[in-house]
Formats: structure tokens, sequence, C-alpha cells
């Protein structure tokens, strides 16, 4: 059975978010937080001054609950919704 790195989903998750922005600086500073030691602290801050946060929330939690999904599944068990 496949060990599940939360911290580094959640990284990964953070960064394809950032990706999606449409405003450059935006999706810039989201990435330059990215980096390095207090990476989740710094994108907090980038989240909050943006007004992003709760929309950062909603995207994290569908993408969590779709990679539970997989992850039961991928591991023989059945996924309820």
């Amino acid at each position: 059975m496949e060990v599940f790195d939360l911290p580094a989903e959640w990284h990964r998750l953070l960064s394809d978010y950032a990706h999606l922005q449409k405003d450059e600086r935006t999706r810039e500073r989201l990435l330059d937080a990215l980096n390095g030691k207090g990476a989740f602290r710094r994108a907090k801050n980038v989240l909050d001054a943006t007004g992003l946060r709760n929309e950062w929330f909603a995207y994290r939690d569908d993408a969590a609950k779709s990679l539970a999904r997989e992850w039961l599944e991928e591991n023989g068990f059945e996924a309820d919704e």
C-alpha cells in the first residue's frame, strides 16, 4: 500500500492552483511563496492579501476528495460520495 505524503500533495495542489491564476502578479507571488522553508505560511499570507483564501480552500477541498477517492480505489477500497 502506497504511503500518502500529505504535505507534498498540499504543496503540489497549491502550485497547481497558483498556475490557474489569470493575474500574472498573483500567480508569481504564490509560486515564489512556495519556495523553501515556511512556504505554507508565505502562501497563506499571499492568499489573504489577494482575497483568494476561501477560493483556495474550496479548490483544495475538491482536490482532496478526488485524491482520497483515487487512493481508496487504487488500494482496493470502495469510495463513497
